[in-house]
């Protein structure tokens, strides 16, 4: 990717809470200060409206309007399986867009990682060589009272994996815990990365994370602008 990679960037406005800074130019100027190099970025209106269509075609065209001095970004594009149009959008994104693959959030689009249309979207993406980023957390849900949030728990995440160990997957938002309850599961699911854009401690967490599991199975994701990048990296 030519250097240091965040797997986990947004765009737009976060809808329980002012953000600053969440344009791409913003973005790209806050991470190569830090040594970024590329992004993988979706869209929070791609996230929040029903027909989300036209919101992916307006970041891809933010994304190929970025000058040169940029971070190169690589559009995830929202994918919701709830939505009786997924098909045809993710048909018209693969022919229309370019597209560096799908992130789902099942957690504000309410389905569990069971739903029957699930596989269909996973052969979908298989054919089209492109990884599938699950947000299994991305903020508290007590930030975000006016919804009943429910986040998808490890134990949900389990059999699914075991479906699709095949896959190229991304988790993201899980906690410790849940890192080392998965980790017998890596060596089965080769293509499975975990992002550490909610990992909190405890004290000397990558040492204990050493422990079960092996480190290069972590990527780093931002989750900016809902957390900044500086502390976790």
């Amino acid at each position: 990717m030519g250097g240091p990679f965040d797997v986990n960037v947004w765009e737009g406005q976060f809808p329980f809470r002012r953000l600053a800074g969440t344009s791409l130019e913003e973005t790209s100027a806050t991470l190569s200060a830090l040594g970024f190099r590329a992004a993988a970025v979706a869209s929070f209106e791609a996230l929040f409206q029903e027909d989300s269509y036209e919101a992916e075609v307006a970041l891809s065209r933010r994304c190929g309007d970025l000058p040169s001095e940029a971070i190169v970004f690589h559009h995830m594009k929202i994918v919701n399986i709830a939505y009786n149009a997924w098909e045809r959008d993710l048909d018209r994104a693969l022919e229309e867009l370019s597209i560096a693959g799908v992130r789902l959030c099942p957690t504000f689009h309410a389905y569990p990682l069971d739903h029957p249309a699930m596989a269909r979207l996973m052969q979908r993406v298989r054919e089209a060589e492109l990884p599938v980023q699950i947000m299994c957390k991305m903020q508290d849900w007590r930030m975000q009272w006016i919804l009943r949030t429910k986040d998808v728990e490890v134990d949900q995440v389990e059999p699914f994996l075991q479906r699709w160990s095949d896959a190229e997957l991304i988790l993201s938002g899980l906690h410790v815990s849940d890192m080392r309850q998965l980790a017998p599961l890596l060596g089965k699911c080769p293509r499975l990365l975990l992002d550490c854009s909610r990992l909190k401690g405890p004290w000397r967490t990558f040492e204990k994370l050493a422990e079960v599991m092996p480190l290069e199975r972590l990527c780093f994701g931002s989750l900016w602008p809902i957390n900044l990048p500086d502390c976790p990296l």
